[in-house]
């Protein structure tokens, strides 16, 4: 799975949808997917909340959208990133789905975690010696 650059640029018109071949809800939860994948190379993999796969706008409802937060929060607490995230915001039923200022400070904050579980990955420290000489004859 690769990475889909992250839409940061949301305004009060835009709408998380699924038709129209805006898959904004499927981009956001792959990239969550692959930031989990990048995690798990680097970090003590840890159980991860289900995500949906939606096939109507209409199904876009309080506990798919909590997956998506509560696996942002997961991949927070599990790589221990230290940032000023803005803290998850869990919905209930019958509430507004998201707004565009959610949906800005979800993407940033995955696009974020991208770059800094990038950078860990590049910058890890590895132990590099070799075996041989008297003692190993």
């Amino acid at each position: 799975m690769a990475w889909t650059y992250a839409k940061t640029d949301w305004i009060q018109t835009d709408y998380l949808t699924l038709n129209d071949n805006h898959f904004h809800y499927h981009r956001i939860r792959d990239n969550i997917k692959y930031l989990q994948d990048l995690a798990f190379e680097i970090n003590e993999p840890w159980t991860a909340y289900s995500m949906y796969t939606l096939v109507y706008s209409s199904d876009l409802k309080a506990d798919v959208m909590n997956s998506l937060e509560k696996n942002i929060q997961l991949l927070i607490d599990g790589t221990q990133i230290k940032f000023l995230f803005e803290p998850t915001k869990l919905i209930f039923a019958n509430e507004t789905v998201r707004d565009y200022k959610d949906l800005n400070r979800i993407e940033q904050t995955t696009y974020i975690l991208y770059q800094r579980l990038n950078a860990q990955k590049t910058y890890k420290k590895q132990l590099v010696f070799e075996l041989g000489g008297d003692w190993f004859g």
